[in-house]
């Protein structure tokens, strides 16, 4: 995408020194070629006619709007972020991470006594349950056994 601006930039300005050397150049006349056909005696008359100062003027005008219209988009992206930051202003405290209350936060050591509680309520039974169902290893040894 660069390089595509790039481009565009490269050739605008090449245009415009092109441009500019069509204006500047001198006039020039050669005795002895037929006016009509020889191409610097056309640049010459066309030079001479009033398009290239229409063509200025209609330039002038194009890039005064162009100016214009770009000034009044960037002021509403202006306008645009301007509301967004005074909401975010206006809604201070509001926001999604300060929403919780201090009281809606556990206390951490409350929790921390409910796990333990509750595994050492679990624990005995798991290991009673361990201890007394012989494992299937075991019970095929006395399978074999017998």
């Amino acid at each position: 995408m660069a390089w595509f601006f790039l481009t565009n930039i490269l050739l605008i300005s090449v245009g415009i020194i092109l441009y500019l050397v069509i204006r500047t150049l001198p006039r020039i006349t050669e005795t002895g070629h037929n006016e009509a056909t020889t191409p610097i005696v056309v640049l010459d008359r066309f030079m001479q006619s009033g398009i290239p100062e229409r063509i200025d003027i209609f330039l002038r005008g194009l890039f005064e709007k162009i100016l214009r219209r770009s000034k009044i988009i960037i002021l509403k992206i202006d306008n645009v972020v301007s509301a967004q930051l005074s909401h975010i202003r206006q809604q201070g405290t509001t926001s999604v991470f300060n929403s919780h209350k201090p009281s809606a936060i556990p206390d951490p050591t409350a929790v921390f006594t409910e796990v333990e509680q509750q595994f050492s309520e679990e624990l005995p039974r798991v290991v009673d349950r361990r201890i007394k169902t012989p494992s299937p290893k075991s019970r095929q040894r006395n399978v074999n056994d017998s």
